[in-house]
């Protein structure tokens, strides 16, 4: 008989601390993207998505309050069909979703719940299915574009508490396969607590989203199932709690998917992750100046790619996909979903013109790791890399982890004096084992228009001018 422990990603059920709708709202940029769109402003609507919710301590509670105006107008279905009544955890998690007020992707209407005991075991990814045909064992084939797991788990055990490694690496496994053969976007929580470990389910994938918190307060250390020292989380995101802050990048999924730029190449679970851990941000932040990254590291040890932000990540997304071998000045932003053929090189070049700095650049390659759909004893994951080189080849910045499944690529003025001036620049992407591949990329640049037109000033200020150039305008890309 198997056993495992799953635990709610929040203090207690009765006493819940957040952050206000207003607050997160500004703080990942929603509210700057309503004003720059207006009434055209995406909600999430017509997407349709699940949470996966742990039972209420001492309950079989997993649902969420439907009797809650947060609600009024959504089809919210028990899909596992065994929830003996209303969470507030799962009440409080749906909110963040897709609450009416609470949440940026209010336009979510279709929603299934489903108990985490039942999803990982036999309604779900059938971790330890034995007998039957190899179809019968297969996971569910989820619907879901989203699916939201705002709860822990230290893995599988038997009766008499002793674990099961092979058994949780075979859940993680299953968890990467579902993921990329349903292509359903999974978001999943760390743990509470910056002095606790990546929890062994499900938050060591691949294939999804692993999210932490903006104040640091998550899990740290890297990946030590699956693959040693993996980064996690792969974002962060502004509340009191990892189960809270896990549907705000669940939303933000949401929101793009709704956009009227979303199309069937964005719709691939490697791009949706691309776009929007190439959107967040580290600047103005307070691990602005602790943020790092190496060559073989691809992320951050502890914030990941930074906080979502849902602006930056609608422009990336509205600025279209760009075939491999394109060029120009308007190559600054945008996303692809190519193939990159064994021992070859996709090459994607940009432009900055005379009148322009460019002072932060963020680029993020992904790709899914493909699982066996046998027996779920094995897996394999490509091995790229992602450079950016000028117009005569010199390497600028390089991202190369030998075990990540992500690669980025981060330039900012403000903390490393990292300006790129004008010129032609190339984002490569290749493998050094000769690794064929589907991928994602995703980039934006924030440029500095520079003016060279000043109204008569003294000729000392000219001659200072001159020199270092005046800076009139900033502008968000």
């Amino acid at each position: 008989m198997l056993k495992f422990f799953i635990l709610l990603l929040s203090s207690t059920a009765t006493m819940i601390t957040t952050t206000s709708a207003q607050a997160w709202f500004d703080d990942i940029g929603f509210t700057s993207l309503e004003a720059q769109e207006g009434v055209a402003t995406p909600r999430g609507a017509g997407i349709s998505v699940g949470i996966v919710e742990a039972n209420a301590s001492g309950t079989t509670n997993y649902t969420p309050n439907t009797a809650s105006s947060q609600f009024t107008g959504k089809t919210i279905t028990d899909a596992s069909g065994t929830s003996g009544g209303v969470s507030s955890h799962a009440t409080t998690v749906s909110t963040r979703f897709f609450g009416n007020t609470g949440s940026i992707a209010s336009g979510i209407t279709d929603v299934n719940v489903y108990s985490a005991g039942d999803y990982l075991v036999s309604g779900g990814l059938k971790t330890g299915a034995t007998g039957g045909s190899p179809a019968s064992r297969q996971p569910t084939v989820f619907t879901e574009k989203i699916m939201n797991h705002s709860y822990i788990s230290n893995g599988f055990s038997d009766v008499n508490n002793n674990p099961l490694p092979a058994l949780t690496a075979e859940a993680i496994k299953r968890f990467d396969y579902s993921l990329a053969r349903d292509n359903t976007l999974g978001v999943v929580g760390l743990n509470n607590g910056s002095g606790t470990t990546v929890p062994a389910l499900l938050a060591h994938n691949y294939n999804g989203i692993s999210v932490g918190l903006t104040n640091g307060a998550h899990s740290t250390g890297a990946t030590t199932i699956e693959g040693a020292g993996r980064v996690k989380p792969d974002l962060v995101a502004p509340d009191s709690l990892t189960s809270y802050a896990t549907p705000q990048v669940s939303a933000s999924a949401a929101v793009l998917l709704s956009s009227s730029h979303s199309t069937a190449n964005y719709e691939q679970i490697t791009t949706q992750k691309a776009v929007l851990m190439a959107g967040a941000t580290k600047e103005g932040k307070a691990f602005e100046t602790s943020w790092s990254r190496t060559d073989t590291q691809s992320l951050d040890a502890h914030y990941g790619a930074g906080e979502v932000n849902v602006h930056n990540s609608f422009n990336i997304q509205a600025a279209g996909e760009k075939a491999v071998g394109s060029s120009g000045s308007a190559n600054h932003i945008g996303w692809d979903y190519a193939e990159l053929v064994a021992s070859t090189v996709n090459t994607y070049s940009f432009t900055i013109d005379p009148a322009h700095l460019l002072t932060e650049f963020s680029a993020v390659l992904t790709w899914n790791r493909e699982v066996d759909s046998i027996d779920f004893s094995s897996a394999t994951v490509s091995d790229l890399k992602l450079e950016l080189t000028d117009s005569l080849g010199t390497l600028i910045q390089l991202s190369d982890s030998s075990v990540d499944n992500v690669e980025h690529i981060y330039l900012n003025s403000g903390i490393a004096g990292d300006d790129l001036e004008a010129g032609t620049y190339n984002l490569k992407v290749s493998s050094d084992v000769g690794d064929a591949s589907a991928y994602s990329l995703a980039w934006r640049s924030e440029i500095e228009l520079i003016s060279e037109s000043i109204p008569e000033p003294s000729t000392a200020m000219l001659l200072a001018l001159a020199s270092i150039g005046f800076i009139t305008r900033r502008a968000r890309c």
